[in-house]
């Protein structure tokens, strides 16, 4: 989204008219991603590398020890 914006690529949220027979962006409502979604993928995109793996590694292990622990019934 940051390569987008900084070509002057991204949609401006205003007139979706089509301007000389090109076709219009979608919006990301039109695409089915929630804006707090988009939010949050925009954070992690812009997070460096090291922490990002850092929160997939933490990811990984809360979800390990999710599926070992024993579910109420």
């Amino acid at each position: 989204m940051a390569e987008l914006k900084a070509a002057d690529k991204l949609d401006k949220g205003r007139p979706r008219k089509r301007v000389s027979g090109q076709p219009v962006s979608p919006t990301l409502a039109e695409q089915g991603i929630d804006k707090n979604l988009a939010d949050a993928a925009r954070k992690m995109a812009a997070m460096p590398e090291d922490k990002f793996e850092a929160e997939i590694e933490k990811a990984k292990k809360m979800a390990a020890a999710n599926s070992t622990s024993p579910t109420a019934a």
